[in-house]
């Protein structure tokens, strides 16, 4: 049945550049997921894999969030037709106040992806995607996945109003394509590890600049 499903999703993303698959994982395996990232919401490491902005708590290459990357690659595959490589996963806490501004994710970024989660209320933060001019909204319940040309779509989410909502973004390169051997687990040696600060790209560094500076501030 889902093999079915992602052949109407690949039609879809072939002529919107976006898909969403609805429920990629049960409900048990939201629930276990959810609870694990609230529970290390704001467990703060010493690597370059722990980000706090605001109302969002960002993590990088965590474990769980690297290996729900790698798991979901076939799926992805298979709705946009590229033979991709993982690049790293992101997995976020938003708390009510958090926004996500307009952007477009790197040019190395072929696909990115993007897993709700635990969420309250249960209806969803939606992202919405410029759709050449045109703003279209990509509607998740929990456990629901949405695939689409990040790179060249810019796409954002007004303010967050509810009480707390938990995605993983996901990013993939061509592995066919020319950053196939750099963007291939984002520099590092494996996924599910931090990247050391000389691998961090300029952007990152002032992530974690301001991380430190916000963590050792009187």
């Amino acid at each position: 049945m889902l093999d079915t499903n992602l052949e109407k999703k690949a039609a879809f993303f072939k002529e919107n550049r976006y898909a969403v698959v609805e429920k990629v994982f049960d409900d048990e395996a939201i629930k276990a997921f959810s609870e694990y990232f609230l529970m290390s919401e704001n467990r703060q490491t010493i690597d370059s894999r722990f980000y706090n902005l605001n109302a969002r708590k960002i993590k990088y290459g965590n474990e769980l969030g690297d290996s729900i990357l790698l798991s979901l690659k076939p799926i992805v595959e298979k709705v946009t037709g590229y033979n991709l490589h993982p690049m790293f996963s992101l997995s976020c806490v938003y708390r009510e106040g958090a926004e996500l501004g307009k952007h477009k994710d790197s040019p190395s970024s072929t696909i990115s992806a993007t897993l709700t989660l635990g969420c309250n209320p249960e209806t969803g933060w939606n992202i919405l995607l410029d759709d050449n001019g045109v703003t279209k909204e990509a509607e998740m319940g929990q456990g629901d996945f949405l695939v689409f040309k990040g790179n060249e779509m810019t796409h954002w989410r007004e303010p967050f109003t509810g009480e707390f909502q938990i995605q993983v973004f996901m990013f993939y390169t061509d592995a066919d394509g020319p950053y196939a051997k750099e963007a291939k687990y984002d520099g590092r040696k494996r996924l599910g590890t931090p990247k050391s600060l000389a691998q961090l790209s300029k952007n990152g560094l002032k992530i974690v600049k301001l991380y430190i500076k916000r963590l050792f501030r009187k």
